[in-house]
């Protein structure tokens, strides 16, 4: 379905309004936490004689040790913002509800594309906008990875989709480009490959992963050269932690935590920006059992209906896929759950 012109201009009118009406009290803050080192006392954001050091290195500050981080967009996003406002947190934090807004208008647009439903897509905008777990990757500077990521997943996701309706090899190649970006700001890109599948997979009656093979495959290989890149650049050892020995515990605590990504999105109390999760030492554990049936049951009705909802089951699989990269497989340095991820 489209909509005439000047009543997406309405909408994209009324999405930055309203993004600025929910988040402009918090513009005049201070730096806060990572802000202090990653931006407020960062030497290498404050020239553009420094954007090759940017591109090439650790994302770290000048003073710390590497992180095992390699985000290069998003030190260059620092890089600009510091030449436009020398430094004040009013600025930086301005070009995080810019991102958050792009973010709101880009999901109104893949919202109507994949299901068509006008009402869908604007409430799907306006109470992604509003989403109180939101704040703390909006408000907060240095997490600005995870929206920019956001934007790039939605991007890439749109115009793949828009390469398989039009048949244009063109779209194909601009969600190529958006997914190395997604790439380059945050991990959670990694998955949009998958994500490409699990959109064929449901919404194609005669899905055969052959019919669209190539594309997989150019996808993956899109991955698997950044994390080439990566590797030139980081120690992977320190990338990604595998430790068998705690492996088991650190699954048995994601599954409640996984539980509470769900619990926030309907019901966003007890946010915070650091969180202490008590780590879960058996499945047995009440918390853990309980957090397992309630996945294992969504799945399978997710599965069940699948054909007669399939925007509904496509939604709920890829939230879980796209929650992959910090379901705590591989060991997050520093931290095992935090609402910015959400």
């Amino acid at each position: 379905m489209d909509l005439p012109k000047n009543s997406n201009v309405i909408i994209i009118i009324a999405l930055i309004l309203f993004n600025l009406a929910i988040y402009f009290n918090g513009v005049q803050n201070e730096y806060v936490w990572d802000d202090e080192y990653l931006v407020q006392n960062n030497l290498y954001i404050r020239d553009v004689k420094h954007i090759k050091h940017l591109l090439t290195t650790e994302d770290t500050p000048s003073n710390l040790p590497g992180s095992g981080f390699y985000r290069p967009l998003i030190n260059i996003t620092y890089l600009i913002d510091y030449q436009l406002y020398q430094g004040s947190p009013s600025g930086f934090r301005m070009t995080n509800i810019a991102l958050h807004t792009a973010c709101a208008i880009m999901l109104f647009y893949l919202a109507m594309l994949i299901s068509g439903n006008l009402t869908l897509a604007v409430l799907s905008a306006f109470i992604f906008s509003a989403q109180a777990v939101h704040v703390e990757a909006v408000t907060f500077i240095s997490s600005r990875n995870n929206v920019i990521c956001t934007l790039f997943i939605l991007l890439s996701l749109f115009f793949y989709i828009k390469s398989g309706k039009q048949k244009k090899i063109s779209h194909f190649a601009i969600s190529l480009l958006f997914l190395f970006l997604g790439a380059a700001s945050k991990e959670f890109a990694f998955m949009l490959p998958l994500l490409f599948i699990l959109y064929d997979y449901s919404f194609d009656n005669f899905f055969h992963i052959k019919d669209n093979l190539i594309k997989y495959i150019i996808g993956f290989a899109a991955v698997a050269l950044f994390l080439l890149i990566k590797s030139a650049v980081v120690s992977m050892s320190t990338a990604f932690i595998f430790e068998p020995s705690t492996m088991a515990k650190r699954i048995f605590t994601t599954l409640p935590i996984m539980f509470e990504y769900m619990r926030l999105q309907i019901a966003p109390y007890g946010l915070s920006l650091y969180l202490d999760m008590p780590i879960r030492g058996s499945f047995f554990d009440p918390a853990v059992i309980g957090s397992f049936l309630l996945l294992i049951t969504i799945l399978f009705l997710s599965l069940k209906y699948r054909k007669k909802e399939r925007v509904i089951f496509f939604a709920i699989i890829g939230y879980f896929l796209l929650l992959a990269p910090v379901s705590n497989i591989a060991k997050i340095p520093g931290a095992m759950r935090a609402d910015r991820w959400v």
